[in-house]
């Protein structure tokens, strides 16, 4: 080593320069302009960018919103809540992935941005984005219209997606996909890659009943008024009438469950029991009969209370009718699968399950009850849940609290109107501050469904 030298160190300087072997000397730094130059760049450089950052908008919710616009479910998320996080409708929330109820769980990932594949061209109207929806042209330029081979819709495939899933989710087989898809590899799906599929598994022929309107049928269906519009094109779409004969194509099962008759002079057809569950117990499974939909409220209610809030407390569910439904001991009404007592979630349940005690409103675990209750009325599935009126108050504040609208707390509950107006959802009938009752919806086929005969 000579003096005046260092070895084995090899300065980067700003300019991107290595100087092997500088003496401490004059030989030890270069030109010291070669200096000045690449440091005043980097201040120049350094200042734009700094300048441009005050201008570049802080994305919200990095951690969980991908470059993609996917979002991974969080405990406590709803549909509702998410659609209007991210500005749009619940409704493309579904259609973007695939949904065929609100039904989320944790750790789910959705898209929550309109995926490029399905973008509209900046000169699309109105008519070019429901056809993402509407017959297309097979490839061999024979038109899908009505009448004149399947509808199609498009799928967008996601991350994991396999094509026998595909098929199986559309009741279709896979040979009906690569038969609507020439050229496509059965083996080798892209995400992102578009399909097309046939749209609609079931067709309904549905008769309109007093009271129903588009917007109702659309939403019990899970399909579009649009699309309603375009299969009925008799139809006046402001005015439909009682008796008229609509065609429905829908991914949602015909319901084969039937409740006839009233709830309190009826009988129950093709039940459904209610499975177990970690957010409930069940204490008669000979009582625990009843329609598709009620079944199915019940169960979607319970998941919404568990993501939301843990398994623990778990709730009884006392009666909803027999297997084929008719008159049931203690109970005037029970008799066509529309009926549920269950008891209210409490502060403190003995060994974690909540019995039929006595609640008072500080005993009444307020945030629990609510996301059951909020989880049927923003679904509209439920006609009616009986509460003591001593119970809605506290229940009411807290929905008002946590952003239910003025006009929604009017038509979901009879408080603070008094407890003898016939008003609200929720509603105050004598002897149920141990337990409440629900009532859900006649659903849109069964016919001869109705209302109780007397309250209650």
């Amino acid at each position: 080593m000579r003096s005046g030298t260092v070895s084995g160190f090899i300065p980067l300087l700003s300019d991107g320069h290595c100087y092997e072997n500088l003496d401490f000397g004059s030989r030890f730094w270069p030109n010291p302009w070669a200096m000045v130059q690449p440091v005043r760049r980097m201040l120049w450089v350094g200042g734009a960018f700094l300048v441009m950052a005050l201008f570049v908008p802080v994305p919200v919710h990095a951690e969980s919103v991908s470059s993609r616009g996917r979002w991974t479910v969080q405990p406590g998320d709803v549909l509702g809540t998410l659609a209007r996080r991210f500005h749009v409708s619940v409704d493309e929330l579904k259609r973007w992935n695939e949904l065929t109820s609100d039904r989320i769980r944790v750790g789910q990932t959705l898209v929550v941005q309109c995926p490029p594949e399905l973008r509209a061209s900046p000169s699309s109207t109105e008519e070019d984005q429901s056809a993402r929806t509407t017959p297309s042209v097979d490839e061999g330029g024979e038109a899908s219209a009505e009448g004149e081979g399947p509808r199609t819709q498009r799928y967008v495939v996601k991350r994991g997606d396999r094509l026998s899933r595909i098929a199986q989710s559309h009741g279709m087989t896979v040979e009906d996909i690569v038969s609507l898809n020439p050229g496509m590899s059965p083996n080798r799906l892209r995400v992102g890659q578009i399909l097309r599929m046939r749209q609609g598994k079931y067709q309904v022929e549905y008769e309109v009943r007093r009271g129903d309107t588009l917007s109702s049928l659309a939403k019990q269906h899970d399909v579009s008024v649009r699309d309603l519009s375009r299969w009925n094109r008799h139809v006046n779409p402001n005015r439909i009438r009682s008796g008229q004969q609509l065609v429905i194509h829908t991914d949602r099962a015909p319901s084969h469950s039937e409740s006839v008759g009233a709830p309190n002079r009826g009988v129950l057809r093709n039940a459904a029991q209610l499975p177990t569950h970690p957010g409930y117990v069940i204490r008669s499974r000979n009582k625990a009969w009843g329609t598709a939909e009620t079944i199915h409220a019940i169960v979607d209610g319970a998941d919404r209370v568990v993501a939301r809030h843990g398994s623990s407390p778990r709730i009884r569910v006392h009666d909803i009718s027999r297997r084929y439904g008719g008159s049931l001991d203690g109970h005037l009404s029970h008799q066509s699968g529309r009926d549920v007592d269950i008891a209210y979630y409490q502060r403190r349940c003995p060994n974690n399950v909540c019995m039929f005690v006595s609640v008072r409103p500080r005993d009444l675990d307020v945030r629990r009850q609510w996301t059951l209750f909020q989880h049927w009325l923003e679904n509209d599935s439920v006609e009616s849940i009986f509460v003591d009126y001593a119970l809605q108050r506290p229940l009411y504040q807290f929905a008002q609290r946590n952003g239910a609208t003025t006009q929604q707390l009017d038509r979901w509950f009879q408080y603070p109107r008094g407890k003898n107006v016939p008003a609200g959802v929720v509603r105050h009938f004598p002897k149920h501050h141990h337990h409440f009752h629900a009532r859900f919806r006649c659903h849109s086929t069964d016919s001869e469904c109705s209302p109780p005969l007397a309250s209650h």
